[in-house]
């Protein structure tokens, strides 16, 4: 069972179909000003591309250092580890800018890491 991110071409269809319902309404009109960061829908193929290298890559790691692990399903293993990473960088970035300081970031680091091979032992 893979859980890699897959190309979500349909998806991505979906929203670009949305856009072109209303090719001559400005964004602003239909949601508010988009974020500044946000280049169009073309910009989630790159997104995607990305999340599919990185798992790619922590799978690869986990294979390398299976000797070191647990009996453990390497794909969910990859998901499980990906996942947890995320939300903790996500969560701290977006909800608590307050623990960006470089010794809480060091900290957060090492928690995770324990978190991770606890997981993976």
């Amino acid at each position: 069972m893979s859980i890699v991110p897959k190309d979500n071409s349909r998806q991505r269809q979906t929203s670009l179909n949305f856009w072109n319902q209303w090719p001559n309404t400005p964004i602003e009109t239909i949601a508010g000003s988009p974020p500044s960061w946000w280049s169009g829908p073309d910009q989630l193929k790159d997104v995607e591309a990305f999340n599919r290298e990185v798992h790619t890559l922590v799978r690869a790691y986990l294979e390398s250092h299976r000797k070191e692990m647990r009996k453990i399903d390497l794909d969910i293993a990859t998901f499980v580890c990906v996942s947890a990473i995320e939300a903790v960088a996500h969560n701290t970035v977006l909800n608590h800018a307050e623990m960006l300081s470089e010794k809480t970031v060091r900290t957060l680091v090492d928690e995770t890491t324990r978190m991770v091979v606890g997981y993976l032992r």
